[in-house]
């Protein structure tokens, strides 16, 4: 009589307790490691919305400096006084 076909059994039939164990393992590891890059990703982006609100702080007060500046070479040029 005829073996059936270890095609029809399903791959987890076929594999032996120690790949069982060795499979879970890297399941695991798996798991663990695409929640480490979750939670760095999430700090990675936590670190570039800072950068980008310092970015804006520091553009807005380079803006800030310039209308002074030129504020001071108006007042200058029209023989007033500078203001600080």
């Amino acid at each position: 009589m005829p073996q059936p076909s270890n095609l029809t059994t399903s791959p987890n039939a076929l594999a032996s307790p120690p790949q069982d164990a060795q499979r879970q393992s890297l399941l695991q590891y798996i798991d663990q490691r695409m929640q480490d890059l979750e939670e760095e990703r999430r700090e990675l982006r936590q670190l570039a919305s800072d950068l980008e609100a310092e970015r804006r702080i520091i553009i807005a007060k380079l803006a800030e400096a310039e209308a002074a500046q030129h504020h001071a070479d108006e007042n200058r040029d029209a023989g007033g006084e500078p203001s600080l």
